[in-house]
């Protein structure tokens, strides 16, 4: 436990330091239509894996399937990863009294905590982690899908 809490917060302070902007927009984001990410999130969670698969079965889309499956794996981790950071914000906000989400070590630290405790708890606690990180992988694909429309723009 002690282990995955450093490894988890050493990785956020790192996602922290090399993308702050994209890092802080993205835990706004999840605050953001929270149903439409949750909804986002478990359609992307059943339906990518089945459409990557259907384009790797052609052999000619044998590349783009691959890419596709190692940027969803990317997102996957990006999300449990942002969870941990998404819950240390809202506690320290909730504690603090604070209209604004901070996001620095503190909240990286007590989110991970957070989420290693509540994961402990059988069923209800995996299943409250479970949703949040389908809540932060919503929220993700709709960050990559709305940085990929202002890019074409």
């Amino acid at each position: 436990f002690v282990v995955k809490v450093i490894g988890l917060v050493l990785a956020g302070l790192l996602l922290m330091k090399l993308f702050p902007r994209s890092t802080k927009n993205a835990i706004v984001k999840i605050s953001d239509k929270p149903w439409v990410n949750l909804g986002i999130g478990f359609l992307a969670l059943i339906v990518a894996p089945i459409a990557m698969l259907v384009i790797l079965i052609t052999f000619v889309g044998f590349y783009i399937s691959a890419l596709a499956f190692l940027a969803y794996g990317m997102l996957i981790i990006l999300a449990a990863l942002l969870t941990c950071l998404f819950t240390g914000a809202w506690v320290v906000r909730y504690l603090t009294k604070r209209t604004e989400i901070t996001i620095d070590w503190q909240a990286m630290l007590i989110g991970t905590v957070v989420v290693g405790i509540v994961s402990i708890i059988p069923f209800i606690g995996m299943l409250a982690v479970f949703v949040t990180v389908v809540l932060v992988f919503g929220a993700l694909i709709r960050m990559v899908a709305g940085h990929s429309k202002s890019e074409q723009a």
